[in-house]
């Protein structure tokens, strides 16, 4: 048996945007996840899982609960929605999961290596304390202050 998670979906603007404005684009999302292997999302006025509205004093935000299987296939059918969504609608997505695991996805994702992304956030997932993971465009993978994956800067100058 499959194991159902819920995560939280922050949806953050880039630019001016009135709570109406934020509004459609929750409306909007929430169609769009249905269209992939989410088993529900609902509307969240609250901040539900810790970690995720830190910092957003001040900003129009609206927020998704959505539960789905924690498999793989699911994580993935997700990610590529986020990512479609990511391509059409300047916004930062905050993903928070019960654990305290985040994922930060803004920009353009078309280079990340979505099936390691999965890999990642279903350790994260599973980790006590959880991690903090940020996607960056261009595909770079951070995975609480290490890069993983995609354009990695060499330093050592």
């Amino acid at each position: 048996m499959t194991e159902i998670i819920p995560l939280e979906i922050i949806i953050i603007p880039s630019g001016e945007f009135d709570a109406n404005d934020v509004q459609a684009l929750n409306l909007t999302l929430r169609a769009e996840l249905y269209e992939s292997a989410v088993e529900s999302a609902e509307f969240s006025t609250a901040h539900i899982f810790s970690g995720g509205t830190k910092g957003l004093e001040g900003l129009n935000w609206a927020s998704l609960l959505v539960t789905l299987a924690s498999s793989a296939p699911a994580l993935l059918s997700l990610f590529e929605r986020l990512q479609q969504w990511l391509d059409r609608n300047d916004t930062l997505l905050v993903l928070t999961a019960p654990n305290g695991t985040t994922l930060r996805l803004q920009g353009d994702l078309d280079d990340i290596d979505l099936p390691e992304l999965v890999s990642q956030f279903q350790e994260g997932v599973q980790r006590e304390g959880g991690v903090e993971i940020v996607v960056e465009s261009g595909g770079k993978l951070i995975v609480d202050g290490d890069v993983i994956g995609g354009n990695q800067i060499n330093d050592s100058n």
